[in-house]
């Protein structure tokens, strides 16, 4: 499976890479960070527009008791 870029919705940036389902990886410079779940917000690099991963908020559903 190859990474997926996250990019700015408003001029295509890179924020970001979904190496796998759930997990976030970011580098810039000598930064690294992986994130695993949970929701990363933060300001474009190029733009300023806020970026979210997920788009999508995760669910959480519950089965029958």
């Amino acid at each position: 499976m190859s990474p997926t870029p996250i990019v700015c919705p408003s001029c295509e940036c890179l924020f970001g890479f979904e190496t796998q389902p759930g997990v976030l990886s970011i580098k810039h410079r000598d930064l690294f960070r992986t994130i695993k779940g949970g929701t990363v917000t933060g300001p474009c690099r190029r733009c300023g527009a806020q970026v979210v991963w997920p788009a999508q908020p995760m669910t959480v559903t519950k089965g029958p008791r």
